[in-house]
C-alpha cells in the first residue's frame, strides 16, 4: 500500500490577507492562512493521507504565538487523531516561536533543532520514507546549511525538508544552490521561503511549496499543500491541491477599439465568469478573488473606461461560482491612439515625448535607448532609496521594469498632454 505524504509550505500563520475591500475586511479570519490551514487538515484526513510535513514559516512572527498556538495544536490534535504523523522545520520567520509551540505540541515533531540535520523515519506497509530536516538556528544564516553535511540514505525514498533561498549566493536565509541539493542524492527536496510555487512533479522533484493561502495580490494563481504519493518505493505522483478560501488573478483587458466605458465592464464581467468557472474545476473552490486588471491595447479613452472600472471597486462581480469577486486595483497600461511617428516630427514637448516612446520599441542594443534607461534607472533608483519609499528597497530595478514604467507613464502623460492641447484648439 502506498504511503501518501502531504507537503504544507509557507503558512505565516497569525498574518491576514491585506487590500479586502470593507465586506470582506469585516471577517479577514475567513480569507487568512489559518482558514486555509483548517481546510488543509480536514482534507487530510478525508483523503487518510499519512505524513504532514511543514517546510517552516508556519507562523508570521513571534509576537504572534498566541494568535498561532490554537488552531495550530487543534489542526494537528486532529491529523494524530486520525493516525497522521506532522514533522517540520522553523524557518526565519518563526526560529524562535516554532520551538516554543513544538514544546507544547507533543504530537509535532520539529527537526532540525539549532542548526543540526536530524532524520524522521516512517514505515507502513513495507513502504519506507526518510524526512532529512534543519531548522534555522537564528533569524539570519548566511551560510548553505547543506555544504558538509553528509546525508545517511536510508532504505525507501529520502525526502528533504529545508528553508532557504535557491541560488541565490548573497541571501541571509540559508543561501542553497540547486548544484549542492542535487548532489546529495536524496530523492526530493521539499523547500520552503518563496511564496511562488515551483512546478513540482515526478520528473521535478527539487522546488518550492509556495504560500498556503496568497497574502496579497502579489501572490496570484494555485496556493495549496502537495500530494506525493510514494509507491514501490518510487515516487509515482505529485499533486497540488489548491485549497486556499482566497485566490487572486492578474487580468489583461484588452480595451482597444472600446468606444464606451460600459463595454469594458462586459469585457471584465466576461473573464470574470471564465476564471470562476476555472476555479469551480480546482480541489475546492475559493470563496473569494480579488482582481488586478491591467488595461492594454490602443485607445483614447482609458481615463473614462479606468474610471467607469474604478466605479464597480465597492461592488461584488461574483456571477454566482464564487461567492465573491473584487477589484483589487486597475493599472492602465494601454497606449495611446495616435501616430507616434507624425508626433514626433513636432517641435515641443508632444514631440519630444514621442520621439522617446518610439526609442524604446528599439532593440535593446539601440545605443540612443541605453542611454535613455541608465537615465530613467538612475533616477528611480534614486527615489527607491527614500525613506518614504521603503517597501522598494529590498527590490532590485531591472531593465525590464524600467522600460515598462517609461513607456505607462509616458503614454499617459502624453494622452493627457494631447487631450489639452486639443482643447486650446478647439
Amino acid at each position: 500500500m502506498s504511503i501518501r505524504l502531504l507537503a504544507i509550505g509557507d503558512m505565516h500563520l497569525g498574518r491576514m490577507p491585506s487590500r479586502l475591500p470593507d465586506a470582506l475586511a469585516r471577517q479577514p479570519e475567513t480569507f487568512s492562512p489559518t482558514s486555509a490551514w483548517e481546510r488543509t487538515v480536514l482534507t487530510a484526513i478525508d483523503q487518510e493521507i499519512d505524513l504532514v510535513v511543514i517546510a517552516g514559516d508556519l507562523v508570521d512572527q513571534e509576537d504572534n504565538f498566541f494568535e498561532a498556538y490554537r488552531p495550530l495544536e487543534q489542526g494537528i490534535n486532529q491529523l494524530v487523531k486520525a493516525g497522521i504523523k506532522v514533522v517540520g522545520v522553523s524557518g526565519n520567520h518563526d526560529v524562535h516561536v516554532l520551538p516554543r509551540l513544538a514544546n507544547q505540541l507533543s504530537a509535532f515533531r520539529l527537526l532540525g533543532r539549532n542548526g543540526q540535520w536530524e532524520q524522521f523515519n516512517f514505515e507502513k506497509e513495507g513502504e519506507r520514507l526518510t524526512i532529512h530536516g534543519w531548522s534555522f538556528p537564528k533569524a539570519v544564516v548566511d551560510y548553505n546549511p547543506v555544504t558538509g553535511h553528509q546525508f545517511e540514505l536510508q532504505p525507501g525514498i529520502n525526502f528533504g525538508l529545508l528553508h532557504c533561498d535557491l541560488d541565490q549566493a548573497q541571501s541571509r536565509y540559508a543561501p542553497v544552490s540547486t548544484a549542492s541539493l542535487k548532489q546529495t542524492d536524496l530523492d526530493a527536496w521539499l523547500l520552503g521561503h518563496i511564496h511562488v510555487p515551483s512546478d513540482l512533479s515526478v520528473d521535478n522533484r527539487i522546488g518550492y511549496l509556495g504560500s498556503l493561502s496568497g497574502l496579497h495580490v502579489g501572490e496570484s494563481g494555485r496556493r495549496g499543500p502537495w500530494l506525493f504519493e510514494i509507491d514501490e518505493g518510487q515516487i509515482r505522483a505529485v499533486t497540488q491541491w489548491q485549497l486556499a478560501p482566497l485566490v487572486w488573478e492578474h487580468i489583461d483587458l484588452d480595451i482597444t477599439g472600446l468606444t464606451q466605458p460600459t463595454q469594458a465592464i462586459d469585457h471584465l464581467m466576461t473573464a470574470v465568469r471564465s476564471l470562476s468557472q476555472k476555479w469551480l474545476m480546482s480541489e475546492q473552490a475559493p470563496q473569494a478573488m480579488g482582481l488586478r486588471v491591467s488595461l492594454c491595447g490602443e485607445t483614447n479613452q482609458a481615463k473614462a473606461i479606468e474610471e467607469a472600472l474604478l466605479d464597480q471597486k465597492p461592488n461584488n462581480l461574483s456571477s454566482g461560482e464564487i461567492d465573491h469577486v473584487f477589484l483589487e486595483s486597475i493599472i492602465d497600461q494601454s497606449q495611446v491612439a495616435l501616430d507616434l511617428t507624425a508626433l514626433a516630427e513636432q517641435p515641443d514637448h508632444i514631440g519630444h515625448l514621442a520621439s522617446n516612446l518610439l526609442l524604446l520599441e528599439k532593440p535593446d542594443t539601440n545605443p540612443e535607448k541605453q542611454t535613455l534607461i541608465a537615465q530613467a534607472l538612475a533616477q528611480l533608483s534614486e527615489v527607491s532609496q527614500d525613506s518614504r519609499w521603503q517597501l522598494l528597497k529590498s527590490e532590485s530595478l531591472t531593465e525590464q521594469d524600467v522600460v515598462s514604467y517609461l513607456k505607462r507613464s509616458g503614454h499617459q502623460l502624453l494622452r493627457e498632454l494631447y487631450a489639452q492641447r486639443q482643447e486650446r484648439l478647439s
